[in-house]
This record gives structure tokens, C-alpha cells and sequence, in this order.
């Protein structure tokens, strides 16, 4: 392969189908992990003041970060793989075994080397991120489960020159060549079984450092986040420009920070509520007390939601619930309408419920789904 520049050489890969591994993910769950991982580490970038970058999505990997968006020098690739109950193993890492004293191709240590290898212009280096632990054997008798990030460097003598070796035959290089030192095993703390709520964790508590009146909108902030992420992951037909690539698959600190903004300039969600109390007050002419009831009820859902993130105390029928919602909007129902018709729908479900509880929660559920919608 013959490069003039970076841009081209990324463009020259993205041509080259045996450099790629499109649909590498496990499953739905596969590439939820990968999406919610790519959450996560959005947030970790902007809380840590990095001033630039651009992931792009089924880019040779499964994600690869760039470190600037117009005219990047350096890349790194990310193969992500969920594992349910058990640790990655040399074996299933590379293929070495105790019988069998050479590398398969087709697993994730050699495909990833492989790929740095491919990259000449641009400085490349690549990880291996799961949610399970490693357990490989080291050069030094430290617990490699107990890390969460390993370079490759750092794997015992034997099984080491094994991948070098076997990496610089299949590549017609040198060992010295071999990129043990920019390939990289890395553990992610993300509970698998319970990904959304993990991130959205995690979305509430920076959204509380930096803007505490919306921090309440993690949620709608993680998901609009995993739309757009899933939208760019599907389009794996060939592009042949860096804008091309950027523009369909891409996402990076600008869009992030756009995103942030466009959350940010939403109304504070508990001042809009109070509003709503008041409207619906006249409405029903509501005596003080009954108001006072609903209003304290409000401050508990609103404590609540700071302190745990979710208000998941009540069960109802989240689906039946949106259906109300999306009538409610194209059909522009008058305020007075829907809330009687959300308020029956959880006094059916909530029957052991107060009805200055009920009333609150409908208030509170009301104004959730008219910012849902302005953000979407």
C-alpha cells in the first residue's frame, strides 16, 4: 500500500474489505455494550478536558478514535467484546495452547496487531476492551485479573515471542517490528445485565457536576446518545472520502458538546412541573391543602430522582405509558386531557397509591415526556 498522507492511507483501509471486521459484536447485547462503552468514555473525555477528537463506528475495528477531527496524525482501534461468567484467556485471545504453540488469525490479539500493522502514516495502536477480566500469564508475577489495562509487552517470555514471531512471519517483518508495546488488553466496568441504567448512572452524576437542573435528564440525554450512536454504526457500505466517513459514521467532540448545549437550553424540569401544578390548579380549582400534598409528593420524586438517578420505586407500564404520550402529542391533547388521561392510566396501575402521590407522579411523568420529545 502506497500512501501520500494520513487522510489518504485512512481512506485506502477503508477501501481494503480484508482489513475490516464489520459486525464483529455479540448479538444485540454485543453491540449495545460497544454503544454504552462509547457513552461512557464521551463523558470520561469531556470530564478530563480533552480538547479534540472524532470516533468513527465499524471503522477496521469495531470503533476507532481519532485524535483530531480535520486532519488527524494518530489512531487508536477498539475490538469490543462482551463476556458473560468467565475470564479471556491466552487461548481465546490468541490460540495458543499448551498442545498447539502458535497463533489463530482469527482471534482478537492477532487481528489487532494486524491492523496497526496496516496503518503507515498514521501513528496507530489498538485495545482489546471487554467487561470480563484477563487471565494471562505475565512477565512478572503480578495477577493479571486484578489489572485493568494490559500491554501486550508485559505477557510472559514464552507466549510472547510466539505472537511475535508468528506476527513477523505472516507480515514479512522483523520481531522488533512487531507492535506488542501499542496493543493494549483493557477491562470495562460496565454491568452487562443492567448497561442502560449503569451509564445513565454515570451520565447523571457528570450531568450534576456541570449542570445540576438537568442532571434529572440523564436518561433522555444516554438514550438520544445511543440513537445516534446506533444510526452511525449501521452504515457499513464503503465510503470513499474522509467526509464521507466522518459524516456518515462519525462523532466527536463538536457534535458531544453540541449535544451537551441543546441539553443544557432545555427548561429546568422541576420549575416546568411547578408551572404545570399551578395551570392545573386553576384548572380544577384545587384547594391549597391538595395542592400542598401534591407539591410535597413532587419534592419526594425530585429528591428521589437526585439521589438514585431513576424514580424505578413505582411499577407501571412503561409501554403503555409512551403510547399515551405519542396520542397525546399528534393529537394535541388540551393539558387538562392528558393529565386525566395519565392520571387513570396509574390509578389503575398504582391502586394502592395516594391520590396527592398519583397526582404528583402525573405531573412529574407529564413534563418528563414533553422534554423527551424537545430533545429527540
Amino acid at each position: 500500500m502506497t500512501n501520500t498522507n494520513p487522510i489518504d492511507e485512512i481512506c485506502q483501509i477503508e477501501s481494503n474489505d480484508s482489513l475490516h471486521e464489520h459486525g464483529g459484536a455479540h448479538g444485540n447485547k454485543g453491540n449495545d455494550f460497544a454503544r454504552f462503552w462509547l457513552i461512557n468514555e464521551l463523558i470520561s473525555l469531556q470530564k478530563n478536558g480533552i480538547s479534540d477528537y472524532l470516533y468513527l463506528l465499524e471503522y477496521v475495528q469495531d470503533i476507532a478514535r481519532f485524535d483530531v477531527e480535520d486532519k488527524p496524525s494518530s489512531v487508536i482501534l477498539y475490538q469490543l467484546k462482551k463476556k458473560d461468567n468467565s475470564t479471556w484467556t491466552h487461548s481465546n485471545l490468541t490460540g495458543i495452547t499448551s498442545k498447539k504453540l502458535s497463533i489463530d488469525q482469527k482471534l482478537p490479539i492477532p487481528k489487532l496487531l494486524s491492523s496497526v500493522l496496516s496503518f503507515k502514516e498514521l501513528n496507530a495502536s489498538a485495545e482489546f476492551v471487554s467487561n470480563a477480566r484477563f487471565s494471562v500469564k505475565l512477565a512478572t508475577e503480578n495477577a493479571s485479573t486484578s489489572l485493568d489495562y494490559l500491554p501486550l509487552s508485559d505477557m510472559c517470555t514464552q507466549h510472547k515471542a510466539i505472537i511475535e514471531t508468528d506476527i513477523a512471519t505472516l507480515h514479512n517483518i522483523g520481531i522488533e517490528a512487531v507492535p506488542m508495546n501499542k496493543v493494549a488488553l483493557r477491562h470495562a466496568a460496565i454491568e452487562v445485565d443492567d448497561m442502560r441504567n449503569h451509564i445513565i448512572g454515570i451520565a447523571y452524576m457528570f450531568l450534576k457536576e456541570i449542570s445540576l437542573e438537568h442532571a434529572g435528564q440523564a436518561e433522555s440525554f444516554v438514550d438520544a446518545l445511543f440513537v445516534k450512536l446506533a444510526s452511525a454504526s449501521r452504515h457499513t457500505s464503503k465510503c470513499l472520502t474522509w467526509n464521507e466517513l466522518v459524516t456518515k459514521r462519525g462523532y466527536g467532540k463538536k457534535q458531544f458538546e453540541k449535544d451537551l448545549m441543546a441539553l443544557k437550553a432545555l427548561p429546568d424540569q422541576h420549575n416546568q412541573r411547578i408551572k404545570l401544578l399551578e395551570e392545573l390548579r386553576e384548572i380544577f380549582k384545587w384547594h391549597v391543602r391538595d395542592v400542598l400534598k401534591i407539591e410535597i409528593a413532587l419534592n419526594e420524586l425530585l429528591t428521589t430522582k437526585l439521589s438514585t438517578g431513576s424514580i424505578q420505586m413505582y411499577k407501571f407500564n412503561s409501554v403503555q405509558l409512551d403510547t399515551i404520550n405519542a396520542k397525546a402529542l399528534e393529537y394535541k391533547w388540551s393539558v387538562e386531557k392528558e393529565f386525566n388521561e395519565v392520571l387513570d392510566f396509574l390509578s389503575k396501575e398504582l391502586p394502592d397509591e395516594t391520590i396527592s402521590k398519583i397526582q404528583a407522579l402525573t405531573i412529574y411523568l407529564m413534563v418528563d415526556a414533553w422534554t423527551n420529545q424537545i430533545y429527540a
